[in-house]
């Protein structure tokens, strides 16, 4: 397994652009990379609005979602000179540099029509395990997930799940396609 912590910013990129099309950026704890922005006060509009007092602060949630023992931090970030925006991770770590991954980002607008939860960890059933009939080759009945994950959702629309995969160090989205919509199991 990879010590994430480890690998320099560079390699963390080329990992993710190679495994699974997300990139990965320096930064730290308080700063952004060029270009992107935390949302601010003016920022709020649309859904954002609408669902203040339910949801505060839609654009950030904190939780291990590592397993280092260090709570991170995922923030639905704004690009500062078009309408696009980001998902973004801060992993933190005990002893090393906080690394800054990019989870997803849209050219277009629309983040304040999207919110951030946690998934919770635990075992899911996924499509395959509701109904045996419909399994594909190498789809497993069941999910389990050891830290919490990242759910990217649309005010009034559908969602999207991922959860860290320390064997590559990278967000992984869950599979709707392959797996349907997993149903929880037990949480611990």
């Amino acid at each position: 397994m990879f010590d994430c912590a480890r690998i320099p910013i560079a390699n963390i990129a080329i990992l993710g652009l190679l495994l699974s099309g997300c990139a990965s950026l320096g930064g730290g704890k308080d700063k952004l990379m060029h270009g992107w922005r935390y949302p601010g006060r003016s920022d709020y509009e649309d859904d954002w609005e609408e669902y203040r007092l339910a949801r505060p602060t839609p654009f950030h949630i904190t939780g291990d979602f590592d397993g280092n023992g260090v709570n991170d931090d995922v923030w639905i970030l704004l690009e500062k000179q078009s309408e696009g925006w980001g998902v973004f991770a801060f992993l933190h770590f005990p002893d090393a540099p906080t690394k800054v991954i990019e989870i997803l980002s849209f050219d277009e607008e629309g983040a304040q029509d999207h919110g951030l939860l946690l998934s919770p960890t635990g075992k899911y059933r996924t499509e395959c395990g509701r109904d045996p009939t419909s399994c594909k080759q190498g789809q497993a009945p069941q999910l389990e997930f050891k830290y919490p994950g990242v759910v990217l959702f649309e005010y009034e629309g559908g969602s999207q799940t991922f959860h860290w995969n320390p064997s590559i160090c990278i967000f992984e989205k869950v599979d709707e396609m392959a797996y349907g919509t997993p149903d929880i199991l037990t949480v611990p």
